[in-house]
């Protein structure tokens, strides 16, 4: 069994057993490396000096030491022959309570990376805190014209579940995406492009964390950016969702304000001082889905910027079991 601390660089712990270095892409890069990956330390980015995402990782290496990996490939080797992409969607269990409902976690990274050490190996151990199993999804990333793949992929995990025997109650689950990821999430909650497309049961809930929504507040603040338009973080968000020719209007389709009509109930949060986010596009989806009915809640954070993962040691701390009180309002009601 391999040794791991959070002061070990993310490289280091890439490379710290055979095991972790054969998954290291799924937790670690799944897309462009960070100029600042080999110093990079869960201590330095995570609560707690990154002891929550360090126990994480220690129990996918004790598992694995056990004979008992907890990270699958969604898809089957046929589909992934026919779309070699495919190779690249990884999901990681963390049991909870047996027999209870899970929460699929969609992680952000601007759709270039996938942030799975604290948006999603973090929050997976907290939502285990309160007897939910958890899996984080390591979705397809950083090509242009990316969409609607990240849904299809929210989709295949969740068919993947049902059909394996994980020790949860495949009847009952949310999904809970941060960012990007909860871009993802917010799509996969539309009738254009979301469950109802899929053969797959409806989620109890959608949880949107510091959510990417509104793709007409990033196309005017990719207007807005002028000649230095190619390194504005919204026009790399845009030009992923809708490829090298997007539009204001042929963006719409992935604009979850306009085609929210039939929503599943949703928890929305978001950080009144996040910079990279624009909270009004959260606010924005509130009001469209207060206009058609649809259960959900809705909070803002005060003093709080963007990436606070599982909310420990920030103001959004107790997110989490916000949302599970939300999600057993709506089952109790079901």
């Amino acid at each position: 069994m391999a040794t791991l601390n959070s002061h070990m660089t993310f490289k280091e712990l890439a490379a710290a057993s055979p095991y972790q270095n054969k998954i290291s892409k799924y937790i670690f890069v799944n897309g462009d490396t960070m100029a600042d990956y080999d110093t990079m330390t869960p201590a330095g980015i995570a609560f707690e000096e990154g002891s929550i995402i360090m126990k994480a990782l220690q129990s996918l290496e004790d598992a694995h030491d056990a004979g008992c990996d907890r990270d699958y490939k969604v898809y089957s080797e046929s589909e992934i022959a026919e779309t070699p992409s495919k190779e690249d969607v990884r999901l990681f269990f963390f049991p909870g309570k047996k027999d209870a409902p899970y929460v699929l976690l969609v992680p952000g990274g601007a759709y270039v990376q996938v942030w799975s050490w604290t948006e999603g190996f973090e929050s997976a151990m907290e939502f285990n805190k309160n007897d939910i199993n958890a899996f984080v999804l390591s979705y397809r990333a950083n090509v242009p014209g990316l969409l609607p793949d990240p849904i299809e992929d929210i989709a295949a995990a969740i068919r993947f579940i049902t059909a394996n025997d994980f020790p949860v109650n495949k009847k009952s689950y949310a999904v809970c995406g941060f960012s990007a990821g909860a871009h993802a999430t917010s799509i996969f909650g539309t009738d254009n492009h979301g469950f109802s497309n899929f053969d797959i049961p409806a989620p109890d809930a959608l949880f949107l964390i510091y959510p990417v929504i509104s793709t007409d507040i990033l196309y005017d603040e990719y207007k807005a950016s002028g000649a230095d338009y190619e390194q504005n973080l919204s026009y790399v968000m845009l030009q992923r969702i809708g490829g090298n020719d997007f539009t204001r209007e042929s963006l719409e389709e992935y604009n979850a304000i306009k085609h929210c009509n039939n929503y599943p109930p949703a928890f929305l949060i978001h950080g009144e001082a996040d910079d990279l986010v624009d909270p009004r596009g959260t606010e924005d989806l509130h009001k469209a889905l207060e206009a058609a009915g649809i259960r959900h809640h809705y909070e803002t954070v005060p003093g709080t910027g963007h990436g606070f993962s599982a909310g420990k040691g920030s103001a959004a701390d107790g997110w989490i079991e916000r949302a599970i009180d939300f999600w057993k309002s709506i089952t109790a009601h079901s």
